[in-house]
């Protein structure tokens, strides 16, 4: 297993560089190797939150070799989000798979799903949130659907939370960007319907 210990020595102290062009570099035997062995280990944070499993997700999405095989969202970090979105958009557009767009739509709503449930724990800061997902949207242009989606699985949720503004303004960004249209809560379409000048409410209206 000495190949497994290095690369966990990769992922624990290496730079981000180094994590990526070391998941790309991995074989096709490394990778059917490593795949079960390091989804028990993202299963078993997912059940305990204080294990970090973001390293191991994106070793996931670097050994997969379907879209069922890669379907890995669902660790409670809200700084993980963005992350996730950002490299899995690179290591799988680097490795020109075929299932890559069924991949993505599934991805984006597992992404809103998650962001949902943290942001049903007052602990957790709304802009902890959509700075991860503004960060993946703009670094890479794979990610920019993903979270769209994760964000129109957000917008029911957001309705009474004071930092709804931000999470509104980027989904209308990202709409103007694509071309796409959203269905808005029925208090976000009063609200955008009215004559408040907040930021929450102008930023609805981009999205009429």
């Amino acid at each position: 297993m000495t190949e497994l210990v290095a690369l966990v020595k990769v992922l624990n102290t290496g730079s981000r560089e180094e994590v990526r062009a070391t998941l790309l570099g991995l074989s096709a035997k490394e990778r059917k190797t490593f795949r079960p062995i390091v989804r028990r280990s993202l299963e078993e944070s997912a059940r305990d939150p204080r294990r970090n499993g973001d390293s191991h997700a994106l070793v996931v999405a670097a050994t997969a070799d379907s879209a069922k095989q890669a379907r890995f969202i669902g660790l409670a970090d809200p700084d993980f989000i963005g992350a996730c979105v950002q490299d899995t958009a690179y290591l799988l557009r680097e490795r020109n798979l075929g299932w890559l767009p069924q991949f993505f739509a599934e991805l984006g709503i597992s992404l809103g799903r998650q962001a949902a449930l943290l942001l049903a724990d007052p602990a957790v800061i709304g802009g902890r949130v959509i700075s991860g997902f503004t960060a993946a949207a703009e670094a890479d242009d794979a990610a920019v659907i993903p979270v769209l989606d994760a964000l129109e699985q957000l917008l029911p949720t957001l309705p009474g939370r004071k930092d709804a503004g931000p999470f509104v303004e980027l989904t209308a960004q990202l709409c103007q960007r694509t071309g796409r249209s959203v269905e808005l809560p029925a208090q976000f379409q009063a609200l955008a319907a009215g004559k408040a000048s907040t930021v929450l409410a102008k930023a609805l209206r981009g999205l009429l």
